[in-house]
């Protein structure tokens, strides 16, 4: 898939709000991570504005969980920024494909599948 700024809509700020609402909705406390946040934060907002194709939308979105920046939901968070951003890409494809693909990237997002496990899916 081609580069494009698929995540260029989605400031720092957003994925706060975000993590904050999931957290609130599970009853968790809403905070940052004394270790991750700054790290997270930096590569996110020089990243996120620039082309890239899914996959490394896919990739900055996992690094990011990784550095855990929030204290509780990071792969909730980051996961629901990428199937929201990602969407206008798998709009192409057949509707059952996109909920595989959806919830591959999540689970590649928080971990649980390899890279390469993630592009098997999205070969057809």
């Amino acid at each position: 898939m081609d580069a494009k700024t698929y995540l260029a809509s989605t400031p720092w700020d957003v994925l706060e709000d975000i993590n904050s609402a999931l957290c609130q909705a599970g009853g968790y406390q809403v905070g940052r991570s004394s270790d991750g946040y700054a790290l997270a934060r930096e590569l996110w907002e020089k990243s996120h504005v620039s082309p890239l194709t899914f996959l490394e939308a896919a990739d900055l979105c996992r690094e990011c969980h990784r550095l855990a920046p929030f204290l509780f939901l990071n792969g909730n968070t980051f996961s629901s920024c990428a199937r929201i951003a990602l969407q206008p890409a798998m709009n192409q494809l057949p509707s059952v494909r996109q909920t595989i693909t959806r919830a591959a990237l999540g689970h590649y997002i928080a971990g649980t599948i390899r890279r390469d496990e993630l592009v098997a899916i999205l070969t057809p």
